[in-house]
């Protein structure tokens, strides 16, 4: 059911800051270890931009909302699971005493916290690439790369430490590469990369425009007359913690990727408070959010139960 009180006093087992896979997988485990738990969600998943999922087993090929539909009605089928429309903005407490405030529901109470909030993209300020994120401009092969094997194919890295490892791993769908970069050839030698894949086009200008109206037609590249044939691109983008009290109250330790770094029963390093999905996780999937949100919630029953202790 759907709280919508002020103020609740009762004491959940857990609070789940964050409604989408990892969310709502750990909201089912618990569910069926009778914990009574309150899931926290705006309702803002941020693969909603995309018109299909993929490698997620009985699901393939779905839109990524009805299969989160899907999932919030299985999980609503548990009497001890409640959902908070709202929005997180503060956090306080410890190990069996936490307190949760919301934006308009006011304060909730828990022995145990989860995080399972996601990640927020941040998209670079390109004309036409919010029209086409998530569509024809994609983050992951494995998600979207089957759609657009063979096809010709741009990479968008300014990373790095991610450029050739981007184009040596999208070579596998495409072998008509175009690599979009601003990294300099002192720090990234065109040898380097054309090691990796002989015809890559390699392009340091930047881009102007996304071209296209339903999927990506072209580029328009800074100092060149014509705009680029392009089919898809792939898209290494800056992104962030939607939810940055883990950091910022709990002092949660971060991960190589500035992610919440957890150990293998997705604990934080602040006692009580667990993280779980694309939060934590590079691996940006359904099915991997949905893994590490069960590993989540049977581990909370774990610990609530003093099993290791």
């Amino acid at each position: 059911f759907l709280i919508t009180m002020k103020t609740s006093k009762t004491l959940y087992d857990v609070i789940i800051v964050g409604g989408s896979f990892a969310g709502l997988s750990a909201s089912l485990a618990l569910g069926r270890s009778l914990r009574k738990v309150a899931v926290i969600d705006a309702g803002k998943p941020c693969n909603r931009f995309a018109p299909e999922s993929h490698n997620f087993i009985g699901y393939d090929g779905m839109k990524p909302l009805d299969v989160l539909a899907k999932a919030k009605k299985d999980v609503e089928a548990y009497p001890t699971v409640s959902f908070v429309d709202d929005i997180v903005i503060d956090a306080s407490g410890e190990k069996d005493d936490f307190q949760v405030v919301t934006k308009n529901s006011g304060t909730l109470f828990a022995k145990r916290l989860l995080f399972t909030s996601g990640v927020a993209d941040h998209l670079p300020s390109i004309k036409g690439f919010d029209t086409h994120w998530g569509k024809s401009i994609i983050h992951c092969p494995y998600c979207h790369g089957y759609e657009y094997k063979h096809q010709c194919t741009g990479v968008y890295c300014n990373e790095i430490k991610f450029a050739a490892l981007f184009l040596k791993m999208i070579r596998n769908w495409s072998s008509k590469l175009t690599l979009f970069t601003s990294i300099s050839k002192e720090d990234l030698p065109d040898e380097e990369l054309q090691s990796i894949h002989k015809d890559v086009v390699i392009i340091r200008d930047p881009i102007l425009e996304i071209k296209g109206d339903d999927h990506i037609s072209s580029v328009v590249v800074e100092g060149r007359s014509e705009p680029i044939p392009l089919d898809v691109l792939y898209a290494k983008v800056d992104f962030s913690v939607c939810c940055s009290l883990p950091f910022t109250v709990f002092n949660c330790e971060k991960n190589d990727f500035n992610l919440i770094k957890v150990d293998q029963s997705c604990q934080t390093s602040y006692p009580g408070v667990y993280a779980a999905g694309d939060s934590c996780d590079m691996r940006r999937s359904i099915a991997m959010a949905t893994f590490f949100g069960q590993i989540a919630g049977v581990s909370i029953n774990h610990d609530l139960l003093n099993l290791f202790h």
